[in-house]
Protein backbone atom coordinates (compact mmCIF):
# COMPACT_ATOMS: atom_id res chain seq x y z
CA UNK A 1 0.00 0.00 0.00
CA UNK A 2 1.31 3.41 -0.94
CA UNK A 3 1.78 6.02 1.78
CA UNK A 4 -0.58 8.33 -0.11
CA UNK A 5 -3.32 5.71 0.21
CA UNK A 6 -2.84 5.71 4.00
CA UNK A 7 -2.95 9.52 4.22
CA UNK A 8 -6.12 9.80 2.13
CA UNK A 9 -7.76 6.89 3.95
CA UNK A 10 -7.05 8.28 7.42
CA UNK A 11 -8.31 11.73 6.40
CA UNK A 12 -11.50 10.29 4.97
CA UNK A 13 -12.10 8.17 8.08
CA UNK A 14 -11.92 11.39 10.09
CA UNK A 15 -14.45 12.97 7.71
CA UNK A 16 -16.73 9.91 8.01
CA UNK A 17 -16.70 10.08 11.81
CA UNK A 18 -17.28 13.85 11.76
CA UNK A 19 -20.27 13.40 9.42
CA UNK A 20 -22.09 11.08 11.85
CA UNK A 21 -23.59 13.95 13.92
CA UNK A 22 -24.97 15.48 10.72
CA UNK A 23 -26.56 12.17 9.74
CA UNK A 24 -28.11 11.69 13.19
CA UNK A 25 -29.04 15.31 13.89
CA UNK A 26 -31.92 17.48 12.77
CA UNK A 27 -29.89 20.15 11.01
CA UNK A 28 -28.76 19.22 7.51
CA UNK A 29 -26.77 21.11 4.90
CA UNK A 30 -28.62 22.09 1.73
CA UNK A 31 -29.27 19.49 -0.95
CA UNK A 32 -27.30 21.73 -3.31
CA UNK A 33 -24.25 21.09 -1.12
CA UNK A 34 -24.75 17.43 -0.16
CA UNK A 35 -25.48 15.90 -3.55
CA UNK A 36 -22.58 17.50 -5.46
CA UNK A 37 -20.21 16.61 -2.61
CA UNK A 38 -21.34 12.98 -2.77
CA UNK A 39 -20.99 12.85 -6.56
CA UNK A 40 -17.49 14.36 -6.47
CA UNK A 41 -16.39 11.90 -3.78
CA UNK A 42 -17.70 8.97 -5.82
CA UNK A 43 -15.78 10.36 -8.80
CA UNK A 44 -12.67 10.55 -6.62
CA UNK A 45 -13.20 6.86 -5.80
CA UNK A 46 -13.00 6.01 -9.50
CA UNK A 47 -9.77 8.00 -9.86
CA UNK A 48 -8.28 6.44 -6.74
CA UNK A 49 -9.16 2.96 -7.95
CA UNK A 50 -7.45 3.66 -11.27
CA UNK A 51 -4.29 4.55 -9.32
CA UNK A 52 -4.46 1.37 -7.27
CA UNK A 53 -5.33 3.16 -4.02
CA UNK A 54 -7.67 0.47 -2.77
CA UNK A 55 -8.23 1.60 0.82
CA UNK A 56 -8.93 5.22 -0.12
CA UNK A 57 -11.26 4.00 -2.88
CA UNK A 58 -13.28 2.16 -0.25
CA UNK A 59 -13.44 5.13 2.12
CA UNK A 60 -14.34 7.48 -0.75
CA UNK A 61 -17.23 5.21 -1.65
CA UNK A 62 -18.45 5.24 1.94
CA UNK A 63 -18.03 8.99 2.36
CA UNK A 64 -19.65 9.79 -0.99
CA UNK A 65 -22.58 7.52 -0.15
CA UNK A 66 -23.01 9.15 3.25
CA UNK A 67 -23.12 12.61 1.67
CA UNK A 68 -25.75 11.40 -0.80
CA UNK A 69 -27.72 10.03 2.15
CA UNK A 70 -27.51 13.40 3.91
CA UNK A 71 -28.85 15.00 0.72
CA UNK A 72 -31.68 12.49 0.69
CA UNK A 73 -32.46 13.24 4.34
CA UNK A 74 -32.61 16.98 3.61
CA UNK A 75 -34.79 16.36 0.56
CA UNK A 76 -37.21 14.39 2.72
CA UNK A 77 -37.25 17.17 5.33
CA UNK A 78 -38.00 19.74 2.63
CA UNK A 79 -41.00 17.70 1.44
CA UNK A 80 -42.67 17.93 4.88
Amino acid sequence: MEWQDWVITIGQIIFIVSLIPTIRGRDKPPVSTSIPTGIVLLTFAIAQYSLGLVASTFTSLILGSLWLYVGYQKFQLNKK
